[in-house]
């Protein structure tokens, strides 16, 4: 390609992106919550703070945003604003929110009250089903399913035995590992 061609199609995409500015776009999706408990599970040795759902996924509303800038920058914002106002007075509550539309999905999930000390860590990126632990000790992973509880891993903690080197969470959305520092928890 010649260089004179680069340039015009620079020119042609700022040309473009000016004529966008200032115009309106409209974003159109459902927002649903769901919230969640904090809870302790153990799995033979192995003690973790994950969360249990208080009922099932709720839908809030549908919405539709109206804006001129980045319409998920837009639909980001209008979720933080509901999360505010939703965990502001609940005690040790996790919430989730859910946006899904047309080629997009946001998902915020955000904690009420942290641990006084700051003893957590996150340790899925988002609210996500615990299927089954594995443990990994003398050279073998032993899992454990998760058969009748539901419970939620996102931020919170994992208490390990010395002898245990990794542990692996397999959720709804992948398998998180996470190493043993000599015995001590990720807290």
């Amino acid at each position: 390609m010649s260089p004179t061609l680069l340039k015009s199609k620079a020119e042609k995409q700022q040309a473009e992106a000016s004529q966008s500015e200032g115009v309106e776009k409209s974003v159109e999706g459902v927002m649903s919550i769901r919230f969640y408990k904090p809870t302790i599970v153990r799995v033979g040795d192995v003690v973790i703070k994950a969360y249990e759902p208080l009922g099932e996924r709720e839908v809030l509303e549908k919405i539709e945003i109206k804006t001129k800038s980045d319409a998920v920058d837009a639909v980001y914002r209008k979720i933080q604003r509901e999360k505010r106002k939703l965990i502001e007075g609940n005690e040790s509550l996790m919430v989730e929110i859910e946006v899904k539309g047309k080629g997009f999905a946001l998902y915020l999930g955000d904690i009420s009250r942290k641990e006084p000390n700051g003893d957590t860590t996150i340790l899925f990126p988002r609210p996500a089903k615990l299927n089954r632990i594995g443990v990994y000790r003398n050279n073998r992973v032993v899992w454990t399913t998760l058969r009748k509880e539901e419970y939620y891993v996102y931020e919170g903690y994992v208490e390990l035995p010395e002898d245990v080197e990794l542990v692996f969470l397999d959720t709804s959305y992948g398998i998180r590992v996470l190493r043993n520092h000599i015995g001590k928890s990720t807290k």
